[in-house]
C-alpha cells in the first residue's frame, strides 16, 4: 500500500464509510484488478457485480484489509492504493476499531471442527461488546438459535452460511462487505437476508450473480470487467443503461412485480 499520510482522507460525520484511492491488485505481475476511486456513504447498499474471475472477491478482501502485498515486487501479491473507513486510514485501524468499523463475510470460511454454533457467535475482539439485542434478533432471523449447540462442521452449507450471516449482522458494524450472501441459502432465508440487509443501518457492499437481489435490495451498483471498473451509477441508471446485457451476454428485460409506484422491478433472462 502506498503510504496514508500522503492522502487527503478526514474523519468527520459526513465522511464516507468506505473510501479508495487508486486501489489495485495484482499477482505475479498480472493485474487483477484495478479502480481509481471508490465511495460508499451511510445509506447505500452497492451491488458489485461481474462474470467469474472479474475481481470482486478480491476487490471486497482488499477493501476488508485481508489482502496484503507480500513476495518479491512482479512476483507476489501486491496491493496499491489507499483505503480508509469513516475517514481513518485502514492500516491505523486497531482490531477493535476494524470490529466496529466494518464486517466482512468472505466466499467461504474454514470451519473449526471443535467449535459449536454458540462458541463461533461469541467470538469478537477482547473490548469490543455487541449490541446482544441486535445479535438476538438476526439469530432468530436466520433460524440458528436450534443450532447453538451443533458443531460447525456438521451443519450443511446452508446452515453454515445462515450461521455467518447471523454474526455479521448481528455485529452491529456500520459497514458490511458480504461476498455473494445469499449463496447456498433457500427461499426462506434468502428472503430474511433481503430483509436484512433492507434494515441494515449503515451501508453494504455485496456481490452477486443474482440479479434479484440486486433489484430488491442495491441503491447503487458497481461493474468489474475483467479486472476494470466498468460501470458505477445507481440501480436505475443501470438497469435503465442495459449494463446486465452488455456484461453477460444475454438479455436482461426489467418488468415491475405490479403497478403500484413503489413496486419493486424483477429481471427476466433470456439468452
Amino acid at each position: 500500500m502506498v503510504p496514508f499520510e500522503n492522502e487527503n482522507f478526514s474523519e468527520r460525520p459526513e465522511s464516507p464509510l468506505l473510501q479508495g484511492n487508486n486501489v489495485g491488485l495484482a499477482r505475479a505481475g498480472k493485474q487483477v484488478f484495478s479502480c481509481d476511486s471508490f465511495l460508499v456513504h451511510a445509506g447505500q447498499r452497492v451491488a458489485l457485480l461481474g462474470n467469474n474471475g472479474a475481481g470482486k472477491s478480491s476487490l471486497l478482501m482488499v477493501l476488508a484489509g485481508v489482502l496484503r502485498s507480500e513476495g518479491k515486487r512482479g512476483k507476489g501479491t501486491e496491493v496499491t492504493g489507499a483505503i480508509a473507513h469513516g475517514g481513518r486510514p485502514l492500516n491505523l485501524l486497531s482490531l477493535d476499531d476494524r470490529a466496529r468499523a466494518f464486517a466482512w463475510l468472505p466466499q467461504a470460511l474454514w470451519r473449526d471442527p471443535h467449535f459449536h454454533v454458540n462458541a463461533f457467535l461469541s467470538l469478537n475482539p477482547r473490548s469490543f461488546e455487541e449490541n446482544p439485542v441486535l445479535m438476538h434478533t438476526m439469530r432468530r432471523r436466520f433460524d440458528v438459535d436450534g443450532l447453538g449447540l451443533r458443531r460447525l462442521d456438521a451443519l450443511s452449507g446452508g446452515e453454515w452460511r445462515r450461521v455467518q450471516l447471523a454474526k455479521t449482522f448481528g455485529r452491529g458494524a456500520r459497514l458490511l462487505l458480504l461476498d455473494e450472501p445469499s449463496a447456498g441459502l433457500d427461499l426462506r432465508h434468502t428472503g430474511a437476508l433481503r430483509l436484512a440487509m433492507e434494515e441494515h443501518v449503515g451501508a453494504l457492499v455485496f456481490s452477486t450473480h443474482d440479479l434479484s437481489l440486486v433489484a430488491a435490495c442495491a441503491t447503487h451498483v458497481c461493474v468489474l470487467d475483467a479486472g476494470r471498473l466498468l460501470f458505477w451509477g445507481t440501480f436505475e441508471e443501470f438497469r435503465q443503461g442495459d449494463v446486465a446485457s452488455r456484461l453477460f451476454g444475454v438479455r436482461v428485460r426489467w418488468h415491475k412485480a405490479s403497478d403500484a409506484g413503489d413496486a419493486p422491478w424483477f429481471p427476466e433472462v433470456s439468452s
